[in-house]
C-alpha cells in the first residue's frame, strides 16, 4: 500500500475556468490528472476526470485511496468524489465511469470502516 506521507501532490489552475493539473509523485511513478475543481463546503468534487502516467492498475484500490487522501490532506476537505470523463477507450468506451469516493470518516487511521451495511465499526447498535 501506498503511504500518503510518500506522495507529493502539485496543483496547477489553467485558467479562469475551474480546469487544473493535479500531479502526484509516487514511488509507483507520476500521475496527471486534468479535471475541473469545484468546492462544495468541505467537499471536492473533481469532474470530468483525464488520467495519464501510469499503466492500468499500477496504483490498485490502496494506491488510489492513498492518493485520494493524501490530496483530501492538500485541499483540507473532509470528502472527495472523483468523476472520470466519458471513455474514448479501454474499458466501454463511450460511458462515464463510476465516481469514486472517499472520506475522513473511512480513513482507515481514523480508526473505523464501513460495514457490509454502511454502518461503523464500534458504533451502538
Amino acid at each position: 500500500m501506498q503511504k500518503q506521507d510518500k506522495i507529493a501532490i502539485d496543483l496547477d489552475h489553467l485558467s479562469e475556468h475551474p480546469v487544473w493539473v493535479i500531479t502526484a509523485r509516487m514511488q509507483a511513478g507520476t500521475l496527471r490528472l486534468l479535471g475541473l475543481i469545484e468546492l462544495k463546503g468541505r467537499t471536492l468534487h473533481v469532474r470530468d476526470v483525464h488520467v495519464e502516467g501510469l499503466t492500468p492498475g499500477a496504483l490498485g484500490r490502496a494506491g488510489l485511496n492513498a492518493l485520494g487522501y493524501a490530496l483530501m490532506e492538500v485541499a483540507d476537505v473532509d470528502e472527495l468524489i472523483v468523476q472520470g470523463a466519458v471513455r474514448t477507450t479501454g474499458a466501454r468506451p463511450g460511458r462515464r465511469p463510476a465516481p469514486f469516493r472517499l472520506s475522513r470518516s473511512r480513513h482507515p487511521e481514523a480508526g473505523c470502516r464501513d460495514g457490509p451495511s454502511g454502518e461503523r465499526s464500534g458504533d451502538a447498535a
